[in-house]
Formats: C-alpha cells, structure tokens, sequence
C-alpha cells in the first residue's frame, strides 16, 4: 500500500465537517422547525419524505460515481455541499414556514445523499493502492458530531435556532473546501472493473423472491433493523420535547447529543476486536438488546440527568449495531448477492427512519411524551425479538 501522505489527514477533515453538516441539519431539525412553528407531526412527515427521497437517489448517484468517465466522486460532493449551502441561505432568509418547509425537506435530503459520496471516498483511495485509515476518520467524525451538537445547543440556547441554517451554509462550504484538497479521477480502475463483471447474475432479472426465501434469517433481520430503527429515529428526532418536559432546552438536548456521539467511538475503534471474539451475528443481537436497555430507561427518566445517563447505551446499541450489521450482511451473503445485500440493509433502517418519524410525531401530537416514548419501547423490544431469532436461526446452521 502506498503512503499517501497526509491522505488520512484530509479526510478526517472531510468526515468531520460533513458530520458537522448532519448534526445542524438532522440533528437540530426539530429545534429549528418548532421554533418556526411546525407541529412534530410536520416535523417527523417532512424529514421521512427527505429520507425517502434520498434512499431512491442514493443508488442512482452511486452508479454515477462508480461507472462515470466525465464526473468524479469529488465533482459530485463538491456539487452537494454547493447545493446545501445554497438551500441553507435560503432557509435562513425566508420567513414563512410555506417556503421553508420543502427548502429543508430538500437539505435533509442533501445531508443523507452526500453520506455514502464522504464514505466512498475511502473506497477510492484504497481500490488505488493508497493507505487511508477509515476507522479514525469515522472516529473524527463522531468527536465532530459531539462537538457541534453541545456547542450548537448552548448558542440557540443564547441566540435563537435562527442562527441553524446559517452553521449549516459555513459547514457545507467546509465540505466543499476540504473536498478540494483530494485529487481524483472519473471511471474506475480495471480491478474494479473486473469485480464488478465478476459479480453481475446471469439472469439480470433474477426475483427479488427467490433472494429472500435464499436468505431467510436475513430477511428476518432485515425487519427487526426496521423496528430498532424506528425506535432510534423517535429518540433522536425528538429528543427535544423529551428534554423540554423536564424544564430542559436546546442546550440539553446538544448535551444529550454530545454524549452519545462520544460513547460511539470506542466501541467502533473496537469492533474488530469484539469480532474475533463473538459471532456477528451475537454481537447484532446484543446491539438490540442494546436499544432495549436505553429505550426502558429513557422511558423511565425522571430529569434531563437520567436522559444523559441513558444516551451511555449508545455505545452498546448504535455504535455495536453499525459495524456488525455490515460484517452481518458481508458474512450470510453469496459472492454474487454481497452488494445487493448492504443495499436492503441499507433500505431496512431508512423505512425504519421513515416509521419512527412519522409514527412518532403522531403519537406525541395525540397523547404526548409519554405515550411516544411507550410506542419507541415497544419498537424496540420488537426489533430485539426479531434480530434475536434471526441470530438463533443463524447458530443453527
């Protein structure tokens, strides 16, 4: 492997700025949107329509990248933080919540497309020969995302949720600034090329039934992802008014944020590890159990200090969940079906965002607080249900 020098460095840059990104936009949606008056409800339908929509661009702007002799990877972020900053000026000048509304479906949409262009970026480098350390950058990214959110909080705390939008605009011009450090170039190598010839079916039109009846456990877990994450997305969308019923505000729900951003690096710097010593597929399963644990105390919180304590579980849910879902899916499928697999992996926590959000603000419209985080718990112990299954039927074999 080559060097690369300072290659790891620049995109640590890239990963925490983009994290940056994703905290103004998706992180403090909430604090912003209620602020200018849009109901939870409104709230949870318009950030799952960003959602839906990006999952639907996603395959499209990765096929782009992958196989375009004119356009590179870093033309199409650069293109996307460029868009980004613009929606976020016009967010922020732009009074009415009629206009604002489809302006932030459109940067929440942004945020999540531009996710797998940063993390591609790694890919590149290493298909080409170059050392990139992915897991440090990620890492960055995270401490990035700890950051924003604490320091975020205390100044809409101060200043007022206006100031969101304008963050979000200097953070996407960060991603566009440190996207130009990187030299790259359109198509792919000839290995690549070869992988991906040797992965193509012989039956382009092969049924999306016969995979799942092939991968059945999968399948199976594939609905449990569905539920964890709906369970997830109800925490963080909303966080806000489970902190507000406590007499906190935006500055406790960045704490909140903050602590469990941090509690995410170590258990990913330590996954492999924890992978050599366990199956996957029980490591997936103590994710759930995971979300479990944090979903029954946030439900039994009784002040903004045991909602901080709660977001410890970070480390033992989301952050265990993200790497061993891939090793998971890597690990069950075929040669042939690896990528597609990622791919409804991917799809399984988007429709589970899509549910937590639109669920969630509608059951915290109706019945309040409570009654939403009931729902989040029962999403939760049904993922654990499923994934566990899952894992038992995998031990099985």
């Amino acid at each position: 492997m080559k060097a690369g020098e300072g290659l790891t460095g620049r995109y640590c840059l890239l990963q925490g700025s983009y994290y940056g990104v994703n905290c103004a936009v998706i992180g403090y949606a909430s604090v912003f949107l209620l602020e200018r008056g849009m109901s939870p409800a409104g709230i949870g339908a318009l950030i799952a329509a960003g959602n839906v929509l990006s999952a639907v661009l996603q395959p499209m702007t990765a096929g782009i990248a992958d196989r375009s002799g004119r356009v590179t990877l870093k033309q199409m972020i650069r293109l996307a933080a460029a868009a980004g900053a613009i929606l976020s000026l016009l967010v922020g000048v732009f009074g009415s919540l009629k206009l604002i509304a489809p302006l932030y479906m459109a940067l929440a949409m942004i945020a999540n497309l531009e996710m797998p262009l940063v993390n591609a970026v790694s890919v590149y480098f290493s298909n080409r020969g170059y050392r990139i350390n992915f897991g440090l950058a990620r890492g960055i990214g995270s401490l990035t995302y700890a950051a924003f959110s604490y320091g975020l909080g205390l100044l809409a705390g101060m200043f007022g949720a206006d100031l969101i939008p304008w963050a979000s605009m200097a953070l996407y011009a960060a991603v566009f600034a440190y996207c130009g450090l990187f030299s790259m170039k359109p198509g792919t190598t000839e290995a690549e090329e070869r992988e991906v010839s040797a992965r193509r079916p012989a039956r382009p039109r092969q049924r999306e039934r016969s995979f799942f009846s092939r991968y059945r456990t999968f399948t199976l877990t594939l609905a449990g992802v569905v539920m964890l994450f709906a369970f997830h997305n109800i925490t963080c969308t909303y966080m806000i008014r489970m902190m507000e019923r406590f007499g906190g505000g935006s500055a406790e729900m960045g704490l909140a944020l903050a602590v469990a951003a941090v509690c995410e690096l170590p258990t990913m710097l330590l996954f492999s590890r924890l992978a050599r010593r366990f199956r996957v597929s029980t490591l997936l399963a103590a994710s759930a159990a995971g979300f479990v644990v944090k979903s029954l105390l946030l439900l039994a919180a009784w002040d903004v200090n045991m909602i901080l304590a709660a977001q410890i579980f970070q480390a033992f849910s989301f952050a265990l969940f993200i790497p061993a879902s891939v090793a998971f899916t890597d690990q069950v499928m075929k040669a042939g079906d690896k990528i597609k697999g990622q791919a409804y992996m991917t799809a399984a926590s988007t429709l589970g965002s899509v549910a937590g959000n639109l669920s969630g603000g509608i059951v915290l419209d109706a019945s309040g607080v409570n009654a939403m985080l009931v729902l989040a718990c029962a999403f939760a112990l049904g993922g654990l249900l499923t994934v566990g299954a899952a894992a038992a039927g995998e031990r099985r074999k």
